[in-house]
């Protein structure tokens, strides 16, 4: 993927998560930059893949400043996009069933790690309950189907790691 075409793609994903909520509050579970760490993460070499995940994360964190300390999404979103690309390689990841099933442990992996990065860095975790955890990485599965519909019904997919 262009780094240009990752770029616009990291800007829809965070005017999504900082405005879509505003309009249809159950928005606010999903991860829309996660969804983009999941897709390009699949898609890209090892090395931009790290990358690409950590720009996503530290663009969430400076996004979302007043909520979370600079670098926490950086790390958990860098850490699973890792993961995911490793998946990604030594799995048969094609039936959309895997995908989902990848994509919920991955979000599950990244909501724990902002709570376990939170107590690192001596803080209190926005969530009490491990109810919106859990509801965030399913939400977040469940957006995902369009994305693979459409990246498979007629819309073309840009070539993996072209510059």
């Amino acid at each position: 993927m262009k780094y240009w075409v990752f770029l616009c793609l990291l800007a829809v994903a965070l005017g999504m998560q900082l405005f879509l909520p505003q309009l249809l509050p159950l928005t606010r579970y999903i991860d829309f930059p996660l969804l983009l760490v999941f897709y390009t993460a699949r898609i890209s070499s090892p090395r931009r893949t790290v990358l690409q995940s950590w720009l996503t994360g530290l663009a969430q964190d400076l996004s979302l400043s007043s909520l979370y300390p600079l670098g926490l999404q950086g790390i958990s979103k860098m850490t699973v996009g890792t993961l995911t690309g490793f998946l990604s390689r030594h799995l048969n990841t094609e039936p959309l069933w895997i995908q989902m099933l990848i994509l919920f442990g991955m979000a599950l992996l990244n909501n724990w790690l902002v709570v376990l990065l939170f107590a690192v860095f001596g803080q209190q975790a926005p969530v009490n309950t491990a109810y919106p955890v859990i509801f965030s990485a399913a939400a977040t599965t469940v957006c995902y189907v369009p994305v693979h519909f459409l990246r498979y019904r007629g819309i073309k997919a840009v070539s993996p790691d072209s510059t």
